[in-house]
This record gives C-alpha cells, sequence and structure tokens, in this order.
C-alpha cells in the first residue's frame, strides 16, 4: 500500500514541477502544436512537452521509489531484464514521437519504428505464450511473436490515435494505469505495480495542465509512449500465475481506445481510405458532436472507462472472466446502441458483407440488372445525399458499371460515403475502364469520385468529356454545402438532379468526337 500511495505521489509532484520549464524549452525549440484550419482547430500554439514530462516523472519516481523501499522489495533481480527492456523501449518510443512532433513523419515511417521498438520489447521478455479466456487456457506456440506485436502496436497506436481531444488520452491513460497498479499488486508484481503506480500520478500531474483548456498537450511523443507502457505493463500485470495472460482483462481496460482505433481503421479501408489519412470520426468527435466538450466530454470518457476498469478489476479478484465480458459488453454496446459510436462503421461493414454474400450467390448475369446502391452518413447532418443522387442518375444514363463517392472533410466535421453497381453482362477486364476525379472546392479538396465503365457505355473520351461536365454541374450545390447556408434542407433533391443533368448537355455523345476543355481525370 505504501509503494501504490507514495511513488504515485512522487510522480505527481515531478511532473507538476518539470512542465512550466519543459514548456519553454518546447517553445524555443519549435516543439508546438499549430493550428491548421484543417485537423488541428485550436487557437494558438500548444507546447508539446507532456510525453517528456511523463517519462521523467516515471523514471525518477520509479528509481526513488526502489531507493526509498530497497532493490529486494520490488524483486529487481527478478525483474531486471524487464526494468531494462521497459527502460530503452520506452526512450526509444519517446525519440520517435519527438522527431514526428518537431519534423513531421509519413504514418509508414512511424509504423516501422514502432515495429522495431516492440520487438526489442517482445526479446526483453514482454509477451506471453498462454492466454486464459473464460476458463479456458490456449498455447500460442508459434503464435506467441506475432500476437504480442500486434497487440503492443495496437494499444500504442490507439492510444496516439484517441489523443485528439483536451485531457482525454491522459484521463484514459491515468484511468488505465491506475487499474493495472491494482491488477499487478493483486496478482503480486510488485515492479509492475509501482511503474503502473508512477504513471497513473505521472498522467494526473501532466492533467492538471492539460484538462480543458489545454496549455500542454501530449503529443505522438507522449501519447505513443502511454500506449508502449500501458501495452507492456497489460501483458505483465494481467499474468496469472506464471504465464498465462487473462486476455479478457487488459482488453476490457483499454476498451475504449483501441474500439476507437478498430473503427477508424475499418472504416477508412471500407471506404477506400488510407489508414493513416486524417478524418473526424473518432469517439471524441463524435461526443462533440453529440453535444458533449471540454470538461464534459471528458467526464464521460472518464465514467466508461472506469465502468471497463472497474469490471476488469472485479474478475481479477473474483477470478471470472463473465465479470470482464459484461462490462465489456456494457460499454461498447452503449456507445453503438445510443448511434454516438460505432453504428455508421457497422452498417458500412454489413453492407459490404451482404454485397459480398451476393456477389458469391448470385450467379453471373446475362442482362442488365437493377442498380444496387447505398449511402452511409459517416458524420454530420449535412445533404451530401442530393449529390449523390445526382451522380447516380448519371451512372444509370451512362451504363456505367460502378460508382463511388467518397467524401472527408474534416474541418466541417463532415463524412460521406456512397456506392452504386449495376451488373452488365460480358466485357472484361480489357474492355473496362476506370477514372478517378477529386472533388474541389474553393481550392480544398472534399473527396473523390471514381466510376467504371465498360464499351457499352459508350466511346470512353466522350463519356469522360461528360463526366467533366457532371463535376461542373455538381460545383454550385458543393459549394452550398460547405458553406454556412448548407443544411440538410436547404435545397430539394429533384431540383439538383434536374439542374445538373441539364446543365453543359450532360447525356450520351456515342461516336462524338472528343473536345476536352481540361485534363482533369486519370484512366487506367
Amino acid at each position: 500500500m505504501l509503494v501504490g500511495l507514495i511513488v504515485p505521489a512522487i510522480a505527481f509532484a515531478i511532473c507538476m514541477l518539470l512542465i512550466p520549464p519543459l514548456s519553454v524549452v518546447c517553445r524555443w525549440a519549435g516543439l508546438v502544436d499549430k493550428p491548421d484550419l484543417h485537423r488541428k482547430l485550436h487557437g494558438l500554439a500548444i507546447p508539446l512537452c507532456g510525453g517528456s514530462a511523463v517519462a521523467l516523472s516515471v523514471l525518477l519516481a520509479v528509481v526513488s521509489g526502489s531507493v526509498w523501499f530497497g532493490w529486494d522489495v520490488i524483486e529487481l533481480h527478478r525483474n531486471g531484464s524487464y526494468a531494462i527492456g521497459l527502460t530503452l523501449g520506452a526512450a526509444a518510443i519517446l525519440g520517435l514521437g519527438l522527431i514526428d512532433d518537431r519534423f513531421g513523419l509519413r504514418g509508414s515511417q512511424k509504423l516501422i519504428g514502432q515495429v522495431i521498438i516492440c520487438s526489442y520489447l517482445i526479446y526483453s521478455g514482454f509477451s506471453t505464450d498462454r492466454v486464459s479466456l473464460l476458463g479456458f487456457e490456449f498455447e500460442l506456440g508459434l503464435l506467441t511473436i506475432p500476437l504480442s506485436m500486434v497487440w503492443l502496436l495496437a494499444v500504442i497506436n490507439a492510444l496516439n490515435l484517441i489523443d485528439g481531444a483536451d485531457g482525454l488520452c491522459g484521463t484514459i491513460g491515468f484511468i488505465a494505469s491506475a487499474a493495472f497498479s491494482l491488477m499487478a499488486a493483486i496478482n503480486g508484481h510488485i515492479f509492475e505495480s509501482m511503474v503502473a503506480g508512477a504513471m497513473a500520478g505521472a498522467l494526473l500531474g501532466f492533467l492538471v495542465f492539460n484538462f480543458p483548456p489545454a496549455r500542454v498537450f501530449l503529443g505522438d511523443a507522449g501519447s505513443m509512449l502511454v500506449g508502449l507502457i500501458l501495452g507492456a505493463l497489460a501483458i505483465r500485470s494481467s499474468l496469472k500465475g506464471v504465464t498465462s495472460v487473462a486476455l479478457l482483462v487488459p482488453a476490457t481496460v483499454l476498451a475504449l481506445p483501441l474500439f476507437d482505433s478498430s473503427m477508424a481503421i475499418l472504416r477508412r479501408k471500407l471506404t477506400g481510405r488510407s489508414i493513416f489519412m486524417v478524418d473526424r470520426g473518432h469517439l471524441h468527435h463524435n461526443l462533440q458532436r453529440s453535444g458533449f466538450s471540454g470538461a464534459m466530454l471528458v467526464l464521460v470518457t472518464a465514467v466508461l472507462c472506469a465502468v471497463a476498469a472497474g469490471g476488469a478489476l472485479a474478475s481479477v479478484m473474483l477470478r471470472s472472466d463473465a465479470l470482464a465480458l459484461v462490462a465489456l459488453v456494457a460499454v461498447l454496446g452503449s456507445l453503438v446502441a445510443s448511434r454516438i459510436f460505432g453504428y455508421a462503421e457497422l452498417v458500412l461493414l454489413t453492407r459490404r458483407l451482404q454485397q459480398l454474400v451476393h456477389h458469391v450467390l448470385t450467379p453471373r448475369p446475362s442482362a442488365v440488372q437493377q442498380g444496387r446502391e447505398h449511402s452511409v452518413q459517416l458524420q454530420g447532418k449535412r445533404a451530401w445525399t442530393n449529390v449523390w443522387e445526382a451522380m447516380v442518375e448519371y451512372a444509370q444514363k451512362h451504363e456505367l458499371s460502378r460508382l463511388c463517392f467518397d467524401l472527408n472533410v474534416p474541418w466541417l466535421h463532415e463524412s460521406f460515403h456512397a456506392r452504386w453497381s449495376n451488373k452488365v453482362s460480358g466485357g472484361n477486364m480489357a474492355e473496362r475502364w476506370t477514372t478517378n476525379l477529386p472533388i474541389v472546392v474553393n481550392g480544398r479538396a472534399l473527396g473523390r469520385v471514381e466510376l467504371v465503365g465498360t464499351l457499352r457505355s459508350g466511346e470512353v473520351l466522350p463519356v469522360l468529356e461528360t463526366v467533366a461536365e457532371l463535376i461542373d454541374g455538381l460545383q454550385p450545390e458543393l459549394e452550398r454545402l460547405v458553406s454556412d447556408l448548407g443544411n440538410p434542407s436547404h435545397r430539394p433533391r429533384e431540383a439538383i438532379v434536374e439542374e445538373t443533368l441539364s446543365s453543359g448537355d450532360v447525356q450520351t455523345h456515342r461516336g462524338a468526337e472528343p473536345t476536352f476543355r481540361r485534363a482533369a481525370s486519370t484512366v487506367g
């Protein structure tokens, strides 16, 4: 109990003392988060000193606690390799994050660095070859290393992705660290309990400066550091006996960030976007659209995290995985059922699976079938369906094979995805054409439209010319939607369809000579 109280208090005090001078250093070194009117919508440049402050606080608190209570209490002779591995891994991830915060790294570059660092952690012993789930134990065998790698990478990037609102990542990290500290103490892992307690204390000190409105940020350095330490401690703290990890326990403690990152990957893959693309579809964005902001957003998130962590701790104390499962289902189920978060992504997944089943079970058609289409408003409320209906009218008129319309407007908190397909007999890959056009309004890219056709659609170049005319005809409505006047009831769909299809003589030009006024498309 003394270790669990004194070490966090030391970390809290050190972090409180370090942040003011580190803020000055970060401003001098250019380590600040500047608004960009695209994704970063805060008003002023904020110092990114949280990661360095938390790292130094945890290190100094653990060393102080070890000296205070004695090396024998924390059994350093048994935990020496873990201590060295975690220290060096944390230093490496902090350095990677600082480089990203200062100079900016591509997502693939960060991922490569994370893989190297996680490989060293696994080599240092942060892995398990046996897991338990609902009373059953499973030997991982050859899957030990890849599954440990997936877990560590998942937690690192989950905490990194959810760090998008003042106080959010710090609050989640604080609750998870406190839960892992108690869990490790219950399971007799004193060293892990001390490190997790130090992390909880340091994050609490950081939250004094990061609680809305934030004066400092964690930055990528801080969020990845918190993710790495939590991912490593989750493996060690939830050990039952010598080698078996209770799988549901750490997954429940970290349910919110893991669910948020899973939905982000699912959303981006199913809409054809890069998994590294920025959007405004994370948990905190959806909470903001539901009316929660500032301190209330942090409070709601803290309650959800506390319920999940409480269920996980209860399952450890009572030796029942079912309690963790109930807490996990309650937290995530409430978000989906209320349609606050995860509902749109699951609808998107369900429709894609239905399309796959239909494609597998339906015999190849011999004639044109009725087009199949679906659209999902991933974020926002503006009437993008008006523009989409005009595009579908065009696709039907030209007997296209497929149409995809994908919009991502993070500065307006808007995202829309729609697909239409028409089964057409005949035509092989050599007879198929594809074009991708960016949707640009006032010099800013909103998304893209993809069209696929065959020779049945007519001569390729004349059809593509009408595509350019279609996009031109939609420009006025797109401009209205991105302006302050854009709202669900601004203009009726029928007026937009009629105006668009009649403007610029958008109709089939079979056999006509192409007269392109611009080369806006890429044909493959």
